[in-house]
C-alpha cells in the first residue's frame, strides 16, 4: 500500500564475520523498533542469501532486501539490490572501481556510497571514501550511520548536497552499519 517505509539499507548479519547477529535475531529486532525492511550488506559477501527464502516465507509483511557492502582499501560502498557477487580486489588484474559500479548498477543494484567521511585510521581501514568515480552512477550517499546515532550526520548532508547542487539525482540514505 501506498505509505512511509521505515528500515535499515546498511546491516550486517553473523555472514558478514565483523558482527554477531543472525539473520532471524536481525529480523526480530527490526520489527521491534518498527521497521519494515532491512537491507542486509554484509561485506564482500552474498552468502546471506542461502537463507532469504526461508525467512522472507516467515516473515511475508517484513521485506528482506540483498546486499553488498562492497568494500575496498579506499572507501565503502552499498550494492543495495544486489544478488551477484563483485570482486572488491582493486588493483588485480581487471579489478576497477568502475568495473565494480557498472557491475552492480548492471544487475539492476543501486551505487550508494557508505559512511563517505567516516576516517577511524586503523579502526577502520578504508572507511571514508576516496576513489574517484563518475557522479552519474552513484545512486545514494549514507548520511546517516551508525544504530540510534548520528555519526557524522552534518559532514555527510554537507558531502550528499555537493552532488544534489552539481545536478545528480542522489539520494540521502542511512544505515545502522
Amino acid at each position: 500500500e501506498k505509505r512511509y517505509y521505515a528500515g535499515d539499507l546498511h546491516a550486517h548479519s553473523l555472514e558478514s564475520t565483523d558482527a554477531d547477529p543472525t539473520i532471524q535475531q536481525m529480523i526480530i529486532f527490526a520489527k521491534s523498533i518498527g521497521l519494515d525492511f532491512l537491507e542486509f550488506s554484509d561485506h564482500n559477501t552474498i552468502t546471506q542469501l542461502d537463507f532469504f527464502n526461508n525467512y522472507q516465507r516467515n516473515e511475508p509483511t517484513f521485506l528482506l532486501l540483498p546486499g553488498i557492502e562492497y568494500t575496498t582499501y579506499a572507501g565503502h560502498a552499498n550494492a543495495i539490490g544486489a544478488t551477484k557477487w563483485v570482486d572488491h580486489k582493486i588493483g588485480q588484474p581487471g579489478v576497477t572501481i568502475q568495473g565494480a559500479m557498472d557491475s552492480i548498477l548492471n544487475q539492476g543494484a543501486l551505487f550508494s556510497i557508505n559512511h563517505p567521511l567516516l576516517d577511524l585510521g586503523t579502526l577502520c581501514i578504508g572507511c571514508a571514501w576516496k576513489h574517484e568515480v563518475d557522479p552519474a552512477k552513484i545512486t545514494a550517499v549514507e548520511i546517516g550511520t551508525g544504530a540510534g546515532t548520528r555519526i557524522f550526520l552534518n559532514s555527510a548532508l554537507d558531502y550528499w548536497e555537493k552532488f544534489t547542487a552539481a545536478g545528480y539525482h542522489v539520494a540521502a540514505v542511512g544505515g545502522s552499519d
